[in-house]
């Protein structure tokens, strides 16, 4: 759960960035 978490808040990271 946590690893699946920590891959959409990079997305989400990456994505605004």
């Amino acid at each position: 759960m946590s690893v699946f978490f920590r891959g959409r808040f990079v997305e989400k990271l990456g994505k605004s960035f």
